[in-house]
Order: C-alpha cells, then structure tokens, then sequence
C-alpha cells in the first residue's frame, strides 16, 4: 500500500501487512479474514468522520488486494 504508512492506521496495519507477506495457504487464509475484520470494523467507525477520507481510501485499496490476494493464490472467485 503505497499511499500510507503503517503508523498512520496502527489499528489494521499490522493485520493487513501480515496477510500481505504470509506464504503457507492455510494461514493465509486466517491472515485474510483477520485483516478483513479489522479493514471493516475500522471503515464501520470512520462512517460519520469527516476528516477520514484517506483512511477510508486506503482500507478500500486494502480490502481490494486482500480480495485479489484470495483469488490469486486461495482460489477463491466472485
């Protein structure tokens, strides 16, 4: 995720970054819906934040390559 650091969104970074970097299927699986549950109980919380349209950007850009991340390498379609 280029757009932000890690400091910035301490909440769901460190899930979502370890989704990213995990190998084994099995626990990336679990990584996946970790992060998943930490990106949309976050965006849940930003709803009536005026100032959180960057975060709010870079969860969706978040939750879009987990998406890619379960089709590419879990097989998982829409």
């Amino acid at each position: 995720m280029g757009c932000r650091e890690s400091l910035d969104f301490p909440a769901w970074y460190r899930d979502y970054s370890a989704a990213l970097r995990e190998k084994d299927r099995l626990r990336l699986f679990q990584r996946i819906e970790s992060a998943e549950s930490k990106l949309l109980t976050r965006l849940e919380s930003l709803v009536n934040e005026a100032d959180g349209h960057a975060e709010r950007e870079a969860i969706a850009d978040a939750l879009n390559q987990l998406s890619f991340l379960k089709a590419d390498r879990l097989g998982f379609r829409p």
